[in-house]
């Protein structure tokens, strides 16, 4: 019997899969328990068009997240930070601090998830590299941090 999952099942799939599991399992466990549907062609189709409308928001993201990348692709950001004679910083320097003057800048789509910097955390003066990196979009930029 076909079954569209409503939520993640253990051995079975994930939440909006179509599976084929026995009819006692889908009438005895999943439907009472509102775990999954029965797989009419109606609920099918309705399934189809979810699919449909999650891979275009998808897309849509993901061309907004490539427009922020080649914008601050190859950019360097600068940040004035305490720090004591020797350059360490009083303060450690996160991927958070970035993602700040990037929100500021108008990156609003560049989240923590995307970022990579060389040697975080950051507890130093000087420059340091940092990736960008969402399913095959890769930028590079840098972060200069001096002392206040």
């Amino acid at each position: 019997m076909k079954v569209i999952l409503l939520q993640n099942v253990k051995k079975v799939g994930q939440k909006g899969e179509v599976k084929e599991v026995s009819e006692g399992f889908a009438h005895n466990h999943l439907f009472p328990r509102k775990l999954a549907k029965p797989g009419t062609v109606q609920n099918l189709n309705e399934v189809a068009k979810l699919s449909q409308d999650k891979n275009k928001h998808k897309q849509n993201v993901l061309g907004k997240i490539q427009e922020n990348f080649n914008a601050v692709h190859n950019q360097t950001f600068c940040f004035k930070l305490k720090s004591n004679e020797q350059g360490a910083l009083f303060a450690k320097f996160e991927e958070k601090h970035l993602i700040e003057e990037l929100h500021k800048k108008g990156f609003k789509n560049i989240e923590s998830k995307h970022i990579s910097i060389q040697g975080s955390p950051i507890k130093h003066t000087g420059e340091y590299s940092v990736t960008l990196k969402e399913d095959k979009l890769i930028a590079t930029c840098a972060v200069s941090i001096q002392p206040l």
